[in-house]
């Protein structure tokens, strides 16, 4: 096994490790330990539903990353399609419909960044920093600029819930989509023509480019297929909120990169896997619950979840130069 690829899998499991025992080890405010309530069954669940919204999420932003490109738009994005979802709800729509409407308005806008980025070749920093405006500005319109509050009782709400209906099932319904969605994407990637296109363009574009892959398409369709994820991901946030928020979960585009970098997917593309960015997304998840767990103040948490944004590109930056000097 290559140095790359032995730090990739190590990562993220040094990472959780690592938080995991730091919360163990800490105090609230008040002086109680912070694992009489971190280390609980209970809390497992709630941070098991609380990371389904991030884990969705972060699949979407790993196909992008692999492919070498990026979404700044995600949580815009994520946030329009809630915003959406609510409203046809509110009119009287089957849940189902809501769902449906929500993924497809996210693969359209993923779609529409995958064009401009493929077929105009602007930068996709550029583009989907640019529909991160759009995406907002239409969910805030769409909402006129307020959350919309949602009926109680509705199936979408029991998908998120940490306590499931059915005992059996240990966890939110939800979490077994993801794990399922992860799977079929996992093989997915590894034994369809468009998953080897994908990491090869991630890889090296100009070597695609002369082996005959259709760099452009397989550029439109990845971002269109990570689009359909943040749309699922802004549909779960609607229903743990139990509103269409056009405000959506502020700095989610941060926390997907965040996780997916945790989880041993490198910025430059051509590397990584679907399990590693689901540990990824755990990570980031159960690092804001121990700030909540702590009794950490708002402010404090932001800072805490932005150092682990900082450390974790600096761990995939410096892996990587560790992994060319070792060639």
């Amino acid at each position: 096994m290559s140095l790359r690829r032995l730090l990739s899998y190590l990562v993220p499991f040094f990472a959780l490790g690592l938080i995991v025992l730091a919360f163990s080890l800490l105090h609230t405010p008040e002086g109680q330990p912070v694992r009489d309530f971190f280390l609980t069954r209970d809390n497992a669940r709630f941070i098991a539903a609380q990371g389904i919204v991030i884990a969705l999420g972060t699949l979407g932003m790993a196909l992008v990353l692999m492919s070498g490109g990026i979404d700044l738009s995600a949580g815009a994005s994520a946030a329009l399609c809630g915003v959406i979802a609510a409203l046809l709800l509110r009119s009287g729509s089957p849940g189902i419909t809501a769902l449906g409407a929500a993924v497809l308005t996210g693969g359209a806008v993923g779609l529409l960044n995958g064009a401009l980025i493929a077929k105009l070749r602007i930068a996709p920093l550029i583009v989907t920093l640019g529909m991160l405006g759009i995406a907002r500005g239409l969910a805030r319109w769409l909402a006129v600029d307020a959350p919309i509050p949602l009926a109680q009782g509705l199936w979408l709400h029991a998908w998120v819930a940490p306590l499931p209906a059915l005992s059996w099932l240990l966890v939110a319904p939800g979490v077994w989509v993801v794990l399922l969605l992860a799977g079929f994407l996992a093989l997915f990637l590894r034994t369809t023509v468009f998953g080897r296109h994908l990491m090869a363009v991630g890889s090296n574009e100009s070597a695609a480019t002369l082996c005959g892959v259709r760099v452009r398409l397989t550029k439109t369709l990845t971002y269109a297929v990570a689009g359909l994820f943040f749309g699922l991901a802004g549909a779960a946030q609607m229903a743990a909120f139990g509103q269409g928020n056009p405000v959506g979960m502020p700095g989610l585009e941060l926390n997907l990169i965040a996780a997916a970098v945790i989880g041993g997917i490198k910025l430059g593309g051509g590397s990584g896997s679907i399990p590693g960015a689901l540990l990824g997304a755990l990570t980031m998840t159960v690092l804001q619950n121990g700030c909540q767990q702590a009794g950490w103040p708002v402010p404090i948490q932001e800072i805490a979840i932005g150092c682990a944004i900082i450390v974790a590109v600096g761990i995939d930056r410096s892996s990587g130069e560790r992994t060319r000097l070792a060639c």
